[in-house]
Formats: structure tokens, C-alpha cells, sequence
């Protein structure tokens, strides 16, 4: 459920969407989502209190959500990419599909 919890936490409270892994201070990692803020602080709807306590993942706009979600409907950006014929490591990602941790972060309309 990390990648729904995340993705309504984001456009709820205008946090970045990012995707990757995390590891949980049990020594569990695991493809994992959550959400930054304009300060890279970690927001993680899925693991309450704590229990993440190290994340790497990339940071997506809300342009390439959008246009991600439009062809494949709600996949997961990184996991999922057999359904989009593996694009993403064929190609790499758009230019505007990585938004700096920093940058301001629109809404998705």
C-alpha cells in the first residue's frame, strides 16, 4: 500500500512523490514510496514512528506522474516498468520526469 499512501499523502499536503527502497531499522529493505518536502524531509505514511531510517529513491514531477498514470493507470514508476516494455531502463528517464529535491512542487490539477 506504500505506493497509493504515498502518492494521496503528496498531492494531499504538496510533498514531493518519490519511489525507491527503504530499510527499516529492524535491518528490512524493501521497494518502497513516501514523500519529501521542500527540505528533502521524509514524510512516510506507510511506516509510522520512525521505523524507516534510510530511504533512496528518486524524487518524480508531477508531470511524469501524470503522463506515467495516463498510459498505465496507478503502476508504481520504478517497479512496474515491465509493464511500460521497460522504457525506463531503456531509454532513461525524461528529463523533466526528476524534480530536485528543493524545487518547488505543484499540485496535480
Amino acid at each position: 500500500m506504500c505506493y497509493s499512501n504515498a502518492s494521496g499523502y503528496s498531492e494531499t499536503h504538496g510533498l514531493t512523490y518519490v519511489e525507491g527502497y527503504g530499510l527499516t531499522e529492524g535491518g528490512f529493505g524493501c521497494a518502497h514510496a513516501w514523500c519529501v518536502d521542500e527540505h528533502g524531509n521524509v514524510h512516510d505514511p506507510t511506516w509510522p514512528d520512525g521505523l524507516g531510517i534510510a530511504y533512496l529513491g528518486i524524487p518524480f514531477s508531477v508531470n511524469y506522474i501524470r503522463e506515467f498514470t495516463e498510459r498505465l493507470g496507478n503502476a508504481c514508476l520504478l517497479h512496474d516498468a515491465h509493464l511500460d516494455g521497460h522504457r525506463i531502463l531503456r531509454e532513461g528517464l525524461p528529463v523533466d520526469a526528476i524534480l530536485p529535491i528543493g524545487d518547488p512542487v505543484a499540485t496535480l490539477a
